[in-house]
């Protein structure tokens, strides 16, 4: 058990430097949009500025979210490794908690991954949707956590 709890925090380690390198990305590809829209290299109206800053918000709104389900994965797999460690004692309901927890986290990725392409007017709805599943997906995955630590 202690070598899953171990694995959980490489893995979240790694999910936190992943979302870094996500944003020193993103801030530097719109430093250069503004700084080219400056030198007159691109249209500088003030629509055009506000777009670029549109749009830099929802690509860093997407890597955090991006961040928020990652972790939850690493949390859904530590329990995994937990109840195979449990093998024949893990109660079948248990088995199905997880299963439902895997079923929620790939929806959720969906998600994540289907705000590149959500357009101006559904932006709020999505990203509302988007987190009433991670709120619900956060807390099955506790309630598993719950669980798993009960049948140890």
């Amino acid at each position: 058990m202690e070598r899953a709890e171990q694995r959980a925090d490489t893995q979240e380690n790694t999910v936190e430097r992943q979302r870094d390198a996500r944003d020193e990305a993103i801030d530097r590809r719109y430093d250069q949009y503004q700084k080219e829209m400056a030198s007159g290299e691109r249209s500088g109206s003030s629509s055009s500025k506000e777009l670029v800053e549109l749009s830099k918000d929802r690509a860093q709104y997407q890597s955090e979210a991006r961040e928020r389900v990652d972790k939850l994965r690493v949390r859904i797999e530590q329990a995994k490794q937990k109840i195979d460690i449990l093998g024949a004692n893990a109660s079948s309901t248990l088995r199905g908690e997880l299963q439902t927890a895997q079923r929620q986290h790939e929806l959720a990725q969906q998600e994540v991954a289907q705000l590149d392409r959500t357009s101006a007017d559904q932006w709020d709805r999505a990203t509302e949707q988007l987190e009433k599943d991670e709120s619900e997906l956060d807390d099955r995955v506790s309630k598993l956590e719950d669980q798993v630590e009960d049948q140890q």
